[in-house]
């Protein structure tokens, strides 16, 4: 059920597991977009307890593979090519970096 509420909710959701005992820790996940950052500036007037542990979190997608359509008897083959190393290096430092200018950028919305 709780998933449900958090999929198809139209404003932020706090899901808390019952017994209540406090809340001890939060994690935000982020993608850079508006709805991300408002739920960053609501948690960041929420008042949470003092000794909160409070984690923000992005993911960088994974690497879209290279593919190609060979043929093959009655059809076609899906074949995956071997990605060049410096493209996926230079793209994946790419990303890390934007990634660090969202976790701030969010960081600062949460203070």
């Amino acid at each position: 059920m709780a998933q449900q509420v958090v999929e198809y909710a139209h404003t932020p959701v706090l899901i808390v597991r019952a017994p209540y005992m406090g809340l001890r820790r939060v994690l935000l996940v982020t993608d850079g977009s508006a709805s991300s950052q408002y739920a960053a500036r609501y948690l960041g007037k929420f008042p949470l307890p003092k000794n909160v542990d409070v984690r923000v979190m992005h993911v960088i997608p994974p690497p879209q593979p290279l593919l190609t359509m060979e043929p093959q008897l009655g059809g076609w083959q899906t074949v995956y090519l071997p990605q060049p190393v410096d493209e996926d290096t230079a793209l994946h430092k790419k990303q890390e970096h934007a990634g660090k200018a969202l976790l701030n950028r969010t960081c600062d919305l949460l203070q």
